[in-house]
């Protein structure tokens, strides 16, 4: 410990230096630094305005995955989405028909065709059909048809990393529905996967999923946008079945996740086909009337889980599920903007400015403190778990923060600078300690008495009292001209020994208030404190 002291001796110099000033500009420290910690609050939304063009997230990040993971509540998930899942109980029932994965594409049409008979809104594919099936064409011609018949269908389109534009002989004008500024655009080559058919070209929607750099997957889209040129999404095509009047909302929008694997009906497709072609009629077909369905797998080598702030490993129909949810019943999450949050942080700073101007205790202060920070914790997780709105107080809790650890410095370093002795000193017993002050020739050294006290107590008991603080200490000029502290020793030991010293010194005898007499501007209660410290630095150093 006295090792680890004596390296920290020039940070605990330049505290005191630092509290010297700070003394001098007083209570107007803590509205400057209000002021600074706002003007760094201002900075950091325009610059996240200037680099991200405007369009940077307004949130946290780990906020938001923290407030949707411990929220109290959520929205609903909504009964009119059915989610048809190729798991790895379909695989196992319909290969003993139709072979190993991919099944023909029959199965698809008799599916389709038996969805449209039943009167469903909008059917989504998460399954791509790229290829022609070489081994059965008719298979493929029925699918044709089938999609040719049903105009409530979803085809997949996925867009590939742009550094495979040059290689793809697809033209942005040549995707249906493709939204491009200029013509130079619509005959800019663009890297795609979309359906081998051409009666489902009219049906298209981008299936990407919006991955952040972390891995995690928060927000959806109406329309992929891409350079110079928007595609439709599989949220847009949805709208447009239903009938409905796309909502005022961002193209790029916040989930308001649902519960994990369970929010949404699921059926497994092998129970869906067996009730149509009648080998099982457990489950009722008409139970998808009116609804939204999305077809895709699940299956082990199918389909690789996503990380959303809700599930580790959620699969991409239940992103799709949730997206969709959000965009037709507006229940997209709605982050509050930078600038209110910033906002927030100002006045925040400027409410705890103006309590240590007014001389609030620093108890109190506190307090205000740790129940405004546990506040703004509070409002976020409940405003996610009641509302469809976000209001992360990130800002504000890194503000306070800052303000605190910053404040709390700048106190130690002023504290230090007035009393000007080390920290780190236990408590202890006042009735084991004895201050002695004794006034002494000057011609003869003091060092006289110290060894006499030393030789009578041990020379870990007794401390020179001046040596116990700094010379840039208040107190430096005002220190008695020998006083000793002596420790774990009787009253009336150390009046003993007094008597004992040579006539000619001179001396007095005083316990624990002696210190506090030393004059000063200052209250008798402060150099009470000052003593106190002084102590229990001494019984550090003993124990040390």
């Amino acid at each position: 410990m006295i090792k680890l002291m004596q390296l920290l001796q020039p940070l605990f110099r330049w505290l005191v230096a630092y509290g010297h000033f700070s003394r001098r500009i007083n209570a107007r420290f803590y509205l400057g630094l209000s002021v600074i910690l706002s003007m760094g609050l201002v900075g950091y939304v325009l610059y996240q305005d200037h680099s991200s063009g405007g369009e940077g997230a307004p949130y946290n990040a780990g906020t938001l995955d923290s407030a949707m993971k411990y929220r109290f509540s959520g929205p609903a998930p909504s009964d009119d989405i059915v989610i048809i899942d190729i798991d790895e109980r379909s695989l196992a029932k319909m290969a003993e028909e139709y072979g190993r994965w991919p099944w023909p594409r029959s199965v698809f049409a008799e599916l389709l065709l038996s969805l449209d008979e039943i009167g469903t809104q909008s059917i989504v594919f998460n399954l791509m059909f790229s290829d022609a099936d070489i081994k059965d064409p008719d298979s493929d011609e029925l699918f044709a048809y089938a999609a040719s018949e049903l105009k409530q269908v979803v085809y997949p389109i996925t867009r590939l990393p742009e550094k495979n534009d040059d290689q793809s002989e697809v033209e942005v004008g040549m995707l249906q529905g493709a939204e491009y500024q200029t013509e130079s655009f619509g005959r800019r080559t663009v890297a795609v996967i979309y359906p081998y058919f051409e009666t489902t070209h009219g049906h298209l929607g981008v299936n990407n999923l919006i991955i952040e750099d972390d891995g995690i997957i928060r927000k959806s889209f109406l329309r992929y946008q891409d350079k110079g040129f928007s595609l439709a999404g599989i949220t847009s095509r949805v709208i447009e079945h239903l009938g409905q009047v796309p909502h005022e909302m961002p193209n790029d929008y916040l989930i308001n996740w649902r519960n994990k694997r369970g929010a949404y009906q699921r059926v497994p497709f092998v129970d869906v086909y067996a009730s149509l072609t009648g080998a099982d009629e457990s489950f009722d077909m008409n139970s998808l009337a009116g609804k939204v369905v999305i077809i895709g797998a699940t299956a082990p080598g199918l389909a690789i889980p996503k990380v959303t702030p809700v599930d580790r490993s959620a699969d991409d129909n239940m992103i799709i599920a949730n997206a969709i949810d959000d965009a037709i019943n507006n229940t997209y999450l709605r982050p509050i903007s930078l600038w209110m949050q910033a906002l927030m942080g100002c006045l925040f700073l400027l409410l705890l400015a103006l309590l240590y101007l007014r001389g609030i205790s620093g108890t109190i202060i506190d307090v205000v403190f740790w129940i405004a920070q546990s506040a703004a914790v509070a409002i976020t997780v409940i405003s996610v778990s009641y509302t469809p709105y976000l209001f992360d107080l990130t800002l504000l809790v890194y503000a306070g923060m800052a303000f605190y650890i910053i404040e709390k410095v700048h106190t130690f370093s002023v504290e230090r600078s007035r009393i000007g002795i080390h920290p780190f000193k236990p408590n202890f017993d006042f009735n084991e300690v004895i201050t002695v002050r004794c006034e002494i020739d000057e011609q003869r050294p003091q060092e006289h008495v110290y060894c006499k006290f030393e030789e009578t107590f041990g020379h870990k008991n007794v401390f020179f009292i001046n040596e116990l603080f700094s010379d840039e200490s208040i107190l430096a000029d005002s220190l008695p001209s020998a006083s000793y502290i002596i420790v774990n020793a009787e009253q009336a030991a150390v009046e003993a020994t007094i008597a004992a010293l040579p006539s000619q010194l001179g001396e007095s005898l005083a316990i624990l208030r002696a210190v506090a007499n030393i004059d000063s501007n200052d209250s008798a209660e402060y150099f009470q404190e000052i003593t106190r410290r002084c102590l229990e630095n001494a019984l550090h150093t003993i124990n040390a």
